[in-house]
Parts: C-alpha cells; sequence; structure tokens
C-alpha cells in the first residue's frame, strides 16, 4: 500500500486524495456513492461535494479531498439542579517502533491493520487484523482490549485474529486490560511493539 508524500499516512491505490492531510494523490476514480466499511468508531461522515462514505476519523474526503463537515449535535444535558461529575482526562501516546509518538484520543480508538502498515513487512500485513485493538480512556485511566466492534454488527465484538498481548501476557477478546506507563503492547505476536506512556 502507498503513503500519501505529503504526510506519510498509508492510502489505498483507489484513493484519490488522503483522507487525514488532503494531498492529491490520483489514485482511480471511486465508484459511484461508495461506502467503505465502519469499524465501529463512529457514524461514517458523508463527503458534501462527491457523495462518498469516509470514516470517522478522515478529515478529508478520500473520493474528492473535500474537508469534512462533522455534524455537531446538542450534548445531553443534566437534570436542573444537577451537579455535573468530575471526568479527569490524561494525555496518553503511543511510543512506535519508530521511536514517533501517536497521541491517543480522550475517548475510544480502534487500531488496525492500516495503522501499522509502515512498520511490518508487506508479507506479514494479513497477519494483522484489519480491527485488531481498541484502546479507551475512562476518567484518566486508559484501557487496551483485543479486538473491537465487528465491523458487520457493532454490537457484537470481533476478537482479533493473531492476538494482542500486554508486557507478554494474552489479551482475552473484549477483556478491558488497565494500560499503566511503559507497558508494551505487541500487535500480533509479529514483535510490532508499542509503548505506551502519559503525560
Amino acid at each position: 500500500m502507498p503513503n500519501c508524500p505529503k504526510c506519510h499516512e498509508p492510502t489505498f491505490p483507489e484513493d484519490q486524495f488522503c483522507g487525514v492531510c488532503g494531498n492529491p494523490l490520483g489514485g482511480a476514480p471511486p465508484p459511484v456513492m461508495p461506502t467503505a466499511p465502519s469499524y465501529g468508531m463512529g457514524a461514517q461522515i458523508k463527503c458534501s461535494t462527491c457523495g462518498m462514505m469516509n470514516e470517522p476519523d478522515a478529515f478529508f474526503c478520500e473520493g474528492d479531498g473535500t474537508p469534512l463537515q462533522r455534524a455537531a449535535g446538542p450534548g445531553p444535558t443534566a437534570p436542573s439542579g444537577a451537579v455535573a461529575p468530575t471526568i479527569t482526562q490524561v494525555n496518553g501516546l503511543f511510543v512506535m517502533p519508530d521511536q514517533s509518538e501517536l497521541p491517543l484520543p480522550a475517548t475510544t480508538r480502534v487500531f488496525g491493520r492500516t495503522d501499522f502498515l509502515r512498520y511490518v513487512k508487506p508479507e506479514n500485513v494479513k497477519e494483522i487484523s484489519r480491527v485488531h485493538f481498541t484502546v479507551t480512556q475512562d476518567n484518566g485511566v486508559f484501557y487496551v482490549q483485543d479486538g473491537g466492534p465487528d465491523p458487520n454488527n457493532p454490537q457484537a465484538w470481533k476478537a482479533s485474529v493473531n492476538k494482542t498481548s500486554v508486557n507478554g501476557v494474552l489479551l482475552q477478546p473484549g477483556v478491558k486490560q488497565r494500560l499503566n506507563s511503559n507497558d508494551v503492547i505487541d500487535v500480533a505476536q509479529l514483535g510490532l511493539n508499542l509503548v505506551f506512556k502519559t503525560r
């Protein structure tokens, strides 16, 4: 799989524009109204110009490079007189195999094959599941789970094929494992190690 020449994120040959930075890629035009698979990370975002459905974490349409608009709906409201709970958020990140840092979101992030293309040999890419592991933050504590929401049934949990381990211990699918600073996540038993850090 090629990488974007501007931001170096993995792309697909058919992408005309990078979904992260919007850089033109020159791939084949997308079919009419394509729908990319969703991995349970939220609702897909429809491009306002070409109609292509994009992953929830994309900032630019992969079909025509248009900046994507996210719907900002009203959030839940607390009952009258209620005191909002204090929610602690911590900045977490993974130190990747090339020593680059990948910040983690404040809520949930599903990691899969496309996140690790630049770190594995082409013949090992298929060892990593499309939905391999999920990281969540709950009131300042990070957790990792093997697998993630099933792309065909977001209400179900799908385990990774070749497992996820933390500090050498295999995770059970869907069971949350608390992450502590300097914990090492091994993806698909390939020696693809991510070091968890907090700031």
